[in-house]
């Protein structure tokens, strides 16, 4: 394997510098299609990312490797979510005596993108920063029984949203989110504290690129909804914050005479795309072992979320993320293919497409390997 790593080393070193020989040209055409414009950012499931993983695919060819992948070419087809998006059945209201008052979708509330879809009632009990925690010595449920109830948290922490904080682990919302359901609540409603944001904006609906479900509705509400609910026991959030916040120490109580009706409906929004497998296979067949050599060629498209300027939308090339690494592997694969004779291992290349997406391609090949991951000895990733 080291020698292998040390050609790995010497070859890019040579190529990517000495910019007069022939590779190097090689290289540097590969980097300037992919990064170009007519990708488009080869954003997964894109029509950009259909043409490099097409690019990459013929290369590879060239480079004389053995398809691998599905039906005996290239690519390795997988589903993945690309998004989310708003459904028809969300909803909030609230029962007060015989009164009803029904809220408003993108005004007073908005579910979070990993909110499961269901329909519940209870009563609301409000608990602090929705945060247990034994190492602190603070349990904003200690001495609240929020079971088949639906709690409301404010986010972040008594210390803000500090990430060098002790209370660091516990400013995610996936996190507020499993603590509320390992408590028994029904759904958890978050809330954002004038201390830490004043403009009391819903939180965006972000795909988070891990989606899974959380078990339970979570929805966004504004301080003001919340306040009215407080109301009910003659307080407000900026004066719970503000005590919490000063004291360390929980305040947590059942707002009385209030049952909240609320459901969630979240639609993933399903892709399509590819990882390019080629295989590299050396005199000696019998050998089971292989090396495995990757990069990513996917990017993020036109930006937005995600990308370092959310709100700007332009095409991202994505020259160093990573069309540079993907074209250091199929240059890679040229190399070696015309010293195949001298080397000892099999050399599995893989370009992977979803790592902008959450590493999805990869652990798509992690759990459908075209070679036993057993025989894998290393993988060096571009």
């Amino acid at each position: 394997m080291r020698k292998v790593f040390a050609v790995l080393i010497i070859f890019l070193t040579c190529r990517v510098f000495a910019l007069d020989d022939s590779p190097s040209v090689y290289l540097r055409h590969h980097i300037e299609y992919l990064a170009s414009d007519g990708l488009e950012g080869r954003k997964s499931g894109s029509k950009g990312a259909e043409l490099a993983a097409d690019y990459i695919a013929k290369q590879f060819a060239s480079c004389g490797l053995i398809p691998i992948g599905d039906n005996g070419n290239y690519l390795q087809t997988f589903i993945f979510t690309a998004g989310v998006k708003l459904g028809e059945k969300n909803s909030l209201m609230t029962l007060k005596e015989k009164n009803k008052t029904w809220y408003q979708l993108d005004k007073d509330f908005r579910p979070l993108a990993f909110s499961s879809n269901v329909e519940t009632a209870g009563a609301i009990v409000f608990a602090g920063y929705g945060i247990s925690s034994t190492d602190l010595k603070y349990d904003d449920y200690a001495n609240v029984d929020v079971k088949d109830k639906i709690v409301i948290a404010m986010r972040y922490s008594p210390a803000g949203d500090n990430p060098h904080s002790d209370f660091s682990k516990y400013l995610p919302l996936r996190y507020k989110t499993l603590t509320a359901r390992e408590k028994g609540a029904k759904a958890l409603i978050v809330v954002t504290g004038s201390a830490d944001d004043s403009s009391d904006q819903l939180i965006r609906l972000r795909y988070d690129n891990s989606f899974s479900s959380s078990g339970i509705p979570v929805f966004s509400v504004t301080r003001n909804v919340i306040n009215g609910w407080l109301k009910q026991s003659r307080t407000n959030l900026d004066s719970l914050q503000s005590r919490i916040n000063a004291t360390k120490q929980p305040i947590s109580f059942e707002i009385p005479g209030i049952t909240l009706s609320l459901s969630s409906d979240i639609i993933e929004l399903k892709d399509t795309t590819a990882n390019v497998i080629g295989l590299l296979r050396v005199a000696d067949t019998t050998k089971a072992e292989h090396l495995i050599i990757g990069a990513h060629y996917d990017h993020l498209g036109f930006g937005g979320e995600g990308s370092l300027v959310p709100d700007k939308v332009e095409i991202h090339n994505g020259a160093d993320d990573n069309a540079s690494g993907t074209s250091g592997i199929i240059e890679l694969a040229r190399f070696l293919s015309s010293r195949k004779t001298s080397l000892k291992r099999n050399v599995l290349f893989i370009s992977f497409s979803g790592e902008e997406e959450g590493l999805l391609g990869s652990q798509y090949y992690v759990k459908h390997p075209v070679m036993s991951l057993g025989n894998a000895i290393a993988m060096i990733n571009l």
